[in-house]
């Protein structure tokens, strides 16, 4: 498992990178838990290209997603949150 806190701001910034990403397959995929802490701004979860029409990650909020090579971004409606991960990679039994 790899934790890490990283600063999302008012740009596209990347979470979860392709190479991170790339890890695991349709049947076993990595996965990453993403927390945005209790009073943070919301963080709006996409693409390259995400926007504040993003899925919104509130605060006190966490989400889990599978991994499967395409890369996360976020941004703020303004202003920076650091958001926390937690990545790990399955394997076949």
């Amino acid at each position: 498992m790899i934790g890490s806190s990283i600063s999302v701001g008012a740009t596209a910034t990347a979470i979860i990178t392709v190479a991170s990403a790339s890890v695991g397959n349709a049947n076993y995929p990595s996965s990453a838990i993403i927390k945005n802490p209790i009073g943070g701004t919301p963080v709006y979860l996409g693409g390259p290209t995400v926007d504040t029409t993003g899925y919104p990650l509130n605060g006190g909020e966490i989400i889990s997603v599978d991994l499967l090579g395409e890369p996360l971004y976020g941004i703020t409606g303004g202003g920076s949150q650091t958001i926390y991960t937690l990545r790990r990679g399955l394997t076949a039994p």
